[in-house]
């Protein structure tokens, strides 16, 4: 029974502690990888980002392709690491999509267009 009571105060602060977080992305600037999903319907997304900081602090630019379910060669990706929120355009169609950098190597969220949404992750794959 003392042994308990000595090693409650203890399991009490581990108890306590939180699970650490990912910290946010601090750079972006990389190829990125992953698709955009719903039931049996996918779309493979692949994107080159690069951080601009411009005009706002964590800002970044990009080029991406969508191959599956819709297919785009050249869309135009603009968003903000700190906002989460990644928008893909081309040819007059808009993809946009809010979510959280974490750790500088995953994006997950959700994207619309049109109406219809999605959960969308990706990952970096190199630079």
């Amino acid at each position: 029974m003392k042994k308990y009571l000595l090693l409650s105060p203890l399991l009490f602060v581990l108890a306590s502690c939180n699970t650490p977080q990912n910290p946010p992305a601090a750079s972006v600037t990389g190829h990125w990888e992953g698709n955009v999903s719903k039931l049996w319907k996918v779309v493979y997304v692949s994107a080159q980002l690069k951080v601009t900081d411009q005009p706002a602090s964590g800002d970044f630019t990009g080029t991406g392709k969508l191959s599956g379910a819709v297919n785009v060669d050249d869309a135009t990706i603009t968003g903000n690491t700190k906002t989460g929120v990644l928008v893909a355009s081309s040819s007059g169609v808009t993809v946009t999509c809010s979510g959280k950098f974490t750790d500088n190597n995953l994006y997950s969220g959700n994207c619309t267009s049109g109406g219809l949404s999605g959960p969308i992750t990706l990952n970096r794959v190199g630079d």
